[in-house]
């Protein structure tokens, strides 16, 4: 039973982490820096998720890091994105007292939508994107610090903190991480 809570939270932590807010570190983006295809060489983040689970609340702290990355983003002049590949990831968490360790094998990292940059913020909307082959469309606006662009390297920071009811079910969650790209 923690084995199918905890596979259906992950998921829905999946789901939500490429998103959000961070410390302001650049001025501003160089537009035609970052206009191009980028391959994804890191992406990690810590966490933590509190649950209120029918009967049993759930609290937990995790570490997410990526073990096999095989994707790109492309962002077009027409300030479109294009997300496609995979992603592996090696997750610890500490579950009810316990440290445990968990692979998630070739996660969809495919996905559609606009950008927009204001200051050192690029932003991205009307994502529509697939987690194991099933098409997600994600309502929300999410928001990355640029901490670092050049021709050759992206440094996209993000911290989020969001709060819901997914079927009766009330979540709290807070992610901090880092997404490195290349060209």
């Amino acid at each position: 039973m923690k084995t199918i809570r905890f596979s259906i939270l992950f998921l829905f932590v999946i789901f939500i982490v490429s998103c959000s807010e961070d410390n302001e570190t650049m001025a501003s983006i160089e537009i035609s820096n970052l206009v191009g295809t980028w391959n994804l060489d890191d992406y990690y983040y810590t966490g933590n998720s509190k649950v209120d689970y029918p009967g049993e609340p759930i609290d937990m702290d995790y570490n997410v890091e990526t073990s096999d990355v095989n994707a790109t983003v492309e962002f077009t002049s027409d300030k479109k994105f294009i997300s496609q590949g995979s992603i592996s990831y090696l997750m610890t968490y500490d579950f009810m007292g316990e440290q445990m360790h968990m692979n998630i094998n070739n996660v969809d990292f495919n996905g559609t939508g606009e950008w927009t940059i204001s200051g050192n913020k690029i932003t991205i909307s009307n994502q529509i994107g697939e987690i194991n082959t099933q098409s997600v469309n994600q309502p929300q606006v999410l928001t990355y610090t640029v901490q670092e662009l050049t021709a050759t390297r992206m440094v996209l920071a993000f911290d989020i903190t969001q709060e819901g009811s997914e079927e009766g079910i009330n979540y709290e969650m807070t992610i901090t991480g880092k997404q490195v790209y290349s060209q």
